[in-house]
């Protein structure tokens, strides 16, 4: 996202000789994971009830066809509230680096409005460590950033979840530690 649509969109006010260095969204991927299990849950039950109805073992078939059905119905239409929830929380949340701040904003209404920034003058950073969740995330190259300060002001880590680039954003802050982020 550039800095035009950043302002566009009402997303962060910039101070005097503010300038945006990089916007990031989590990794499109995180967007699949949360479907994984309705999905899973709809077509291991397809499968049962195709077994089953194969083996003749349903003693009434038209009667729990008819209870399937709407089962499948019920799984159908709370994973695709399920996705637009997830899909616009994922749309509608930024990481933004600043010569001056780095800023974490959910912009969803929906689910709140929240900002978390550190302004980088006032609090240094100390060390940037990137982690994977777990061996899958490891694999995928899908790491999170963590970035401690040495001040006591904020003692726990910002951290950037399973950005889009999370080598991009290392770099940047590494730059950022040594105060050449222009």
């Amino acid at each position: 996202m550039h800095a035009k649509d950043i302002k566009k969109l009402h997303l962060l006010k910039l101070s005097k000789g503010e300038k945006i260095v990089c916007c990031h969204r989590q990794h499109w991927t995180m967007l699949v994971f949360p479907i994984f299990l309705p999905i899973f849950i709809l077509s291991l039950l397809i499968g049962v009830n195709i077994f089953l109805a194969s083996q003749r073992l349903l003693p009434n078939q038209s009667l729990i066809n008819l209870f399937l059905f709407h089962l499948y119905l019920l799984i159908v239409g709370i994973t695709l509230v399920f996705g637009t929830y997830t899909y616009l929380f994922w749309f509608y949340q930024f990481y933004i680096i600043t010569n001056k701040r780095i800023v974490h904003r959910r912009h969803f209404t929906f689910g709140g409005r929240h900002i978390d920034e550190v302004f980088l003058e006032a609090t240094p950073v100390k060390e940037i460590v990137r982690d994977a969740s777990n061996p899958v995330f490891d694999l995928l190259g899908l790491e999170d950033v963590y970035v401690y300060f040495q001040r006591l002001e904020r003692p726990e880590p910002f951290i950037f979840i399973k950005p889009e680039d999370p080598r991009a954003i290392e770099v940047i802050m590494e730059r950022a530690a040594v105060k050449k982020l222009d």
